[in-house]
């Protein structure tokens, strides 16, 4: 049958700290793996003075059809957002809080999110938390919890705990 495709969401701003563009470049390491990918980016986007530049970029790579810009989502809407996707990332370089990655684990969704700042007291020491930046990494931890038996049950039964 039909491959299934991988449905990723990030929710949160897009200032450079919070490292989006990152994300286009692991929806192309996907693709070059053979695996479809959808990222889904929520927020209040379109009138962040960064939204231009990223629209631009996500159609330099070719990337349009790949990527939804779903723009600001109601607090009643976005557990559904949550639930639907099969990966939550959380690529920022330096985050005070991170409560979308509180969010996304109390939805029962694996988080993969960036091993900096306030990260690893909010999410533990055996959390998915990646190098900033490391391509493979993200990738691969991406597909493990779509391929690996366990590894999606492990990482929520983390979030949940």
């Amino acid at each position: 049958g039909r491959e299934e495709r991988i449905a990723l969401l990030y929710v949160g701003g897009i200032d450079p700290r919070k490292n989006v563009p990152f994300l286009l470049s692991i929806l192309e390491e996907l693709h070059r793996a053979g695996r479809k990918a959808q990222l889904v980016l929520v927020g209040r986007h379109e009138k962040e003075r960064e939204y231009p530049a990223l629209v631009a970029e996500i159609n330099r790579r070719g990337l349009t059809d790949d990527v939804t810009l779903a723009g600001f989502v109601s607090d009643e809407e976005l557990p559904g957002y949550y639930r639907a996707a099969d990966v939550v990332l959380f690529p920022s370089l330096y985050e005070g809080f991170g409560f979308p990655v509180l969010e996304a684990m109390a939805c029962g969704v694996p988080v993969l999110a960036g091993r900096n700042s306030s990260m690893p007291e909010l999410y533990g020491s055996e959390g998915e938390l990646l190098s900033d930046s490391d391509l493979s990494a993200w990738t691969g931890g991406i597909l493990a919890v779509l391929d690996e038996s366990g590894r999606r049950e492990a990482l929520v039964a983390h979030g949940l705990k």
